[in-house]
Parts: C-alpha cells; sequence; structure tokens
C-alpha cells in the first residue's frame, strides 16, 4: 500500500463494542494509528493523536487507534492511564496491520474521504507533519 491508493478495508473488535470497519467511515477523512501498549514511541504518541482528534473533529475528522495483536482489556488500561477517551480496535492476529504493510510501530495512514491513502507517517507522529496530513485528508 502507497500514498494514492485505496485504503484497505477492514473489519475489528471495537472496544467500545461491535465491530467496526473502514468502509463505515467513507465519507469522513480517518487518521488510522497502528499502535501497542509495549511500544514506548506509541505512548509519546498517543497525546498528539488525541489533540489531532479533537481539533479535527469539526471537520469530519475519524481517529481509528489499532492495537496490534493485544487484547482488549490492556489497551484500554493504557488509554485510561493517559486520559485518552478514544475507543481502540483489535487487530489480534495483526492481520490489518500485515494488509497496510506496517514495517513496525507506530505508524499512522491517513485517507481522504474517498478512501483513498494521503499520507503514511512511520514512526513517531510529528507535529509539523500532522499539520499538513490532516487538512491534506480533510480538503480532498
Amino acid at each position: 500500500m502507497a500514498v494514492g491508493d485505496p485504503a484497505p478495508d477492514f473489519s475489528l473488535p471495537s472496544s467500545a463494542g461491535g465491530n467496526l470497519a473502514l468502509s463505515q467511515e467513507l465519507g469522513h477523512p480517518v487518521l488510522i494509528d497502528f499502535w501497542a501498549t509495549w511500544c514506548t514511541n506509541c505512548q509519546a504518541d498517543m497525546k498528539l493523536v488525541a489533540q489531532t482528534a479533537a481539533q479535527y473533529r469539526a471537520q469530519g475528522l475519524r481517529v481509528l487507534l489499532i492495537d496490534f495483536e493485544e487484547q482488549g482489556p490492556a489497551a484500554d488500561k493504557f488509554l485510561t492511564r493517559l486520559g485518552i477517551d478514544l475507543p481502540t480496535l483489535l487487530d489480534r492476529n495483526g492481520q490489518v496491520a500485515h494488509r497496510y504493510g506496517v514495517p513496525g510501530l507506530p505508524v499512522a495512514v491517513f485517507v481522504d474521504s474517498q478512501g483513498k491513502v494521503t499520507a503514511i507517517q512511520v514512526g513517531q507522529l510529528d507535529q509539523v507533519e500532522v499539520a499538513h496530513d490532516v487538512p491534506a485528508a480533510v480538503v480532498s
């Protein structure tokens, strides 16, 4: 998968209950954040992800946190400890991360309202890149 490609659809169980599919978010820009509780850089990222979610909520941005190969309770405890009020999707066997070609954690994938990948950030999020990548996904 690369910038300009359609984002692969997926359906994963949510810590909020039920399943959520990327296709349900068509019509909205989406930030997909692959992370895990054991990932130090993911911990640093999570505050920026939450700030980004709040800052761009009015423009329709949806944020999908995808917890890599862990169970729900660990993810929920981690997010609660950080004061993050976003549900996480559980990629228990890593299949979605594999489909997205995630080389390591964290990885952020920006998808426009048409379902096209507009940017990929590998490694810890950078505020300057977020300030560029989110608006590009929002206006596409």
